[in-house]
Parts: C-alpha cells; structure tokens; sequence
C-alpha cells in the first residue's frame, strides 16, 4: 500500500511540476483547477517543490476580485541537462536548463575518416568539461544527458543498432558515455531529436502534427501526433532516404542501391560532383559551381531537387502534418533553391493534403537536434529528482 500512495504522490507531483512549467507563472488556486485536486494537496506539494529548488515563488501577485494569490515559476537554474548530436564530420554539445534556454554550445570538427565511440566520448567530454569550468556551473545540478546520432538507435537501451555515416554496428553509446560522464545517458535518433528541438525554436505546440525533413549527412523524416514521436516497431519511421528511388543507381552506405539519399545527401552530392570536378571537396564548391551556372552543377541539382520534391510527397502522403519543417546541411547551403522546390510542391503537389499544411525551411545553423537531445534528456531526467527525494 505504501509503494501505491508513493506512485500516486509522484505521479501528481510529476503533473503539478508540468502544470507550473508550462502555465507560468499561476497560482496555487489556478493550479488546483487545472488539475482537479484540492487546495490542501497542492499546498503540500508546491512545499515539496520549493524544498527541493524546482519551485518558487514570485513578486507577481493575481489580478481581479478578491484576494491577491502569490504566483509560482520554476527555478531555472535549479537544473540543467547536456545534449550532444554526433554526426560523421563534428561533434556539437550543449548545455540547457529548466526553462530550456541554452547556456552553452560548442561544435568541434571531426577531421578523421571514423572515430570510435570511446573517442567521441572522451572528446564529448572534453567540451562539457570546459563549458561547466567556463559558466561555473554546479556540476551536482547537471540531471543527465541526452545524445543524438546518426543512424538506427534502440531509444531504450541506448544501443546503435547501425549508423553508416559514423561506421558503427551495435554500439551501446549510453553505457560508453555513462563510464565517461558518469551520469544517465539518453540516446536518440538524430532526426527524432531534432524535430523536437525545432519545435521548441519555432515555438510549434505539442498538438500541432508536424513533420521534419533533414537533409544532411542522410536523409531522414521524422513526425509528432498529439505531441508524441511516431517511432515505428524498431524507432525506425521515417527512414525514406533508404527507399529505393532508382534500382540501377549507386551503391547506399546501408548496402542497398539507388536509395533516395544517393541523389541528395551530403556526401553523395560532392562524390558526384567530384566526377565532374575533382577540386570540389564542399557543398560550398558545388554551389559556387551552381552559381555560376556551370553545366554539370545545375544538372547535378535537377536531380537533387527531383529527388527533394519526391521526399516532400512521401513525407506528406505518409504524415500528412500540419506543419512541414526542412532543414539540415544541404538545405542549408542550397536554402534558395530548396525553397523554390518547396514552393513549386506546394502548389503542385496532392491538394487534399498539402493545402493546409504551412511549409517553412530551419534557420541557417539550426541546432535543433543538440537541443532536442537535451530537451528529452530533460524531460526524462528532471523526474530523478521527485523520485530520489523524501515524500
């Protein structure tokens, strides 16, 4: 009976902390009416939670009738939490805290052709090592870490089941960061990391079906509904780079031919241009080229953007989202004419599904995945608190 009422105390306790977060700053009154329990339990527990540091209160009273109410926020240097995206040509890390403002990021380049786990983690480290001697940030306060990579990821175990852009083939990266980080370890499939990163920057609400589009060092999708990432049996959804768009095409880095990411990721486009002119070593030279109109850049980019418009229909025919964000390296460097492609889908493509949905592309140097990797470490973390303290 005492385990049940410990479970019951968390699990409103749990709702109260979310009902402060997201509707601050309110009042104990106002709290009590969202969540349909009395003014005496949740009088105890804002105590609990001001106890501990997560809550406090505010110099803003209520407004209206009656007596003025003090108002409650959350401590937003109360807790923090590490996020890392790992892809094959850098390593970038963050640090957020309550409030999911981010207090810190570096990205380091990864100059070699494949790097071991251990390595990234020990490099990993390194950069969060600086960052919290930097900031002065107490290192007990640090609740965990969430980590996006490149690849299939077994989100529960934290395994790497396979990632070709970084060379691994099961590799359990959370217990190899936990060793050196000593703290919990989250890990995510980069794009599912970085839809929820993109939907806190664009301020896009949990109930709004959103859909992602990266165009990267892959390519990958990944969708919300009603606020929850559609992972699929094995957190694999929304892997259409690995959809065969041309069987008699180049060999994939996953073993198959002619994947739809062969004709748009990153490094496919410069293998390709590379055909043509063996000095192009970045997008950057390939859209140097494109500017410059140079025959086998423009054709080079046709077939990119056939192949981005193909993903565009998948991806809407599949989801049919509400809102569609584009982003990643190449959309980066070739903003201008992703965005015509996109603009051209929108008024060519399945009206049923496409007219209502609001297409946009990511910011230049969009850290949605850092931050979405911290965001879930948080979500997840931040709960070890309640749980590790006294009821």
């Amino acid at each position: 009976m005492r385990k049940d009422q410990n479970y019951i105390k968390l699990s409103n306790t749990k709702m109260l902390l979310d009902i402060i977060k997201d509707s601050r700053p309110i009042s104990r009154a106002d709290i009590a009416k969202v969540a349909g329990m009395s003014p005496t339990s949740i009088t105890r527990m804002v105590s609990f939670l001001q106890q501990i540091g997560l809550v406090c209160e505010t110099d803003i009273y209520s407004t209206g009738i009656g007596r003025r109410a003090v108002m409650l926020n959350i401590v937003a240097d109360s807790a923090f939490t590490v996020g890392v995206h790992i892809d094959s040509t850098f390593i970038e890390l963050c640090i957020i805290n309550f409030e999911y403002t981010c207090i810190a990021m570096q990205k380091l380049p990864l100059t070699q052709p494949s790097y071991s786990a251990q390595d990234i983690a020990l490099l990993a480290y390194e950069m969060y090592d600086s960052i919290l001697s930097k900031k002065k940030i107490n290192r007990t306060r640090i609740l965990g870490i969430g980590i996006g990579v490149a690849g299939t990821v077994q989100y529960q175990t934290g395994l790497v089941s396979l990632s070709p852009q970084l060379l691994w083939n099961n590799v359990d990266i959370a217990k190899i960061f936990k060793e050196v980080f000593h703290l919990p370890v989250l890990v995510e499939n980069d794009v599912k990391a970085s839809i929820v990163g993109e939907k806190y920057i664009h301020k896009i609400t949990d109930s709004t079906d959103t859909a992602l589009l990266l165009i990267g060092s892959g390519v990958g999708v990944a969708a919300t509904t009603g606020g929850y990432l559609i992972r699929g049996r094995q957190n694999t959804a929304g892997e259409i780079g690995h959809i065969v768009s041309s069987p008699n095409g180049i060999l994939c880095d996953c073993g198959r031919i002619g994947c739809l990411q062969t004709y748009m990721a990153e490094k496919f486009l410069i293998n390709r241009a590379q055909v043509f002119d063996s000095t192009v070593m970045t997008l950057y030279d390939i859209q140097s080229a494109f500017d410059k109109h140079t025959d086998w850049a423009v054709e080079l980019m046709n077939i990119c953007l056939d192949h981005f418009y193909l993903a565009l229909d998948i991806l809407t025919n599949l989801y049919n989202p509400a809102v569609i964000i584009i982003g990643g390296a190449v959309t980066t460097v070739f903003k201008k004419p992703i965005s015509l492609a996109a603009e051209r889908f929108i008024h060519t493509g399945f009206k049923p599904l496409i007219s209502s949905s609001t297409v946009f592309i990511a910011e230049a140097g969009s850290c949605g995945c850092v931050q979405g990797s911290a965001i879930l470490a948080f979500q997840k973390y931040i709960y070890n608190l309640l749980e590790q303290s006294d009821f």
